[in-house]
């Protein structure tokens, strides 16, 4: 480790984590959210769906215990009008965008 670090040949994929954290407010909600997650990961954005639907507070505290950056909270009137919602937990500033404007996105988290 030292030796690599040293030589800065330490593979810089093993140091990032996950950039937004999207949260699970239940089954529809994630199939919402799951082709804005595709699209980010294939620009290349580390990207999680919480595993479950639970309280928010519980996925809060995860995002901060992973050093997790931002969130996406969107519910069903965000499946409506089309649009995603992310807020960067560092700040809280929230920013609402169309889920179709991946670029906007990952403009709006500074990656």
């Amino acid at each position: 480790y030292d030796v690599l670090k040293g030589l800065d040949a330490f593979p810089k994929e093993i140091g990032t984590s996950t950039t937004l954290l999207f949260a699970n407010m239940g089954p529809a909600e994630v199939s919402g959210v799951l082709p804005v997650a595709d699209a980010l990961r294939r620009k290349g954005v580390a990207v999680e769906i919480y595993p479950e639907s639970s309280k928010l507070k519980k996925q809060f505290d995860y995002a901060d215990r992973k050093h997790i950056p931002f969130i996406s909270i969107n519910g069903e009137s965000e499946m409506a009008e089309g649009v995603v919602q992310i807020k960067n937990l560092a700040t809280g500033v929230q920013s609402r965008l169309r889920a179709d404007d991946i670029e906007g996105i990952i403009n709006t988290m500074e990656i």
